[in-house]
């Protein structure tokens, strides 16, 4: 009988647990159909390959954050000066 026992399945961030892996009897496995589940798995990883996620998105989301964050910078950099200016010109008077 094959051991299963080392086997676990892992959560993925954003879907619902999906629990334990299922115990079969020798009779249940007797009944599946090994066809069918390799025709399952060639449609899943042939659905694997075709899918070509878009990395460039990530790359510009990433690019528009630094944009972003070195703006914001900027300008609590700008309003710094701007009250260091105003402290100064009070001490001259």
């Amino acid at each position: 009988m094959l051991q299963l026992n080392a086997l676990h399945l892992q959560e993925i961030p954003g879907e619902e647990p999906v629990g334990e892996l299922p115990q079969l009897t020798n009779e249940e496995l007797k009944g599946v159909d090994i066809k069918e589940l390799q025709y399952k798995v060639s449609l899943l990883e042939d659905k694997l390959r075709a899918s070509h996620p878009n990395l460039s998105v990530i790359q510009e989301y990433r690019q528009k954050v630094i944009i972003g964050t070195m703006a914001i910078l900027e300008c609590h950099l700008q309003w710094n000066l701007h009250f260091m200016c105003l402290d100064v010109t009070f001490f001259c008077f």
